[in-house]
């Protein structure tokens, strides 16, 4: 579905509480996210 609406995904090897045991990891990608977003009036 994500590849079908030009999603980007990513993949952390953890368990269903990526993130507690991955924070920096889980961070990275809303930011990455947050900077991509385009912002229309």
């Amino acid at each position: 579905m994500a590849k079908k609406i030009g999603a980007t995904t990513i993949h952390v090897d953890s368990s269903h509480v990526a993130m507690l045991s991955h924070p920096k990891a889980v961070a990275d990608a809303i930011i990455a996210a947050a900077s991509k977003a385009v912002v229309t009036e």
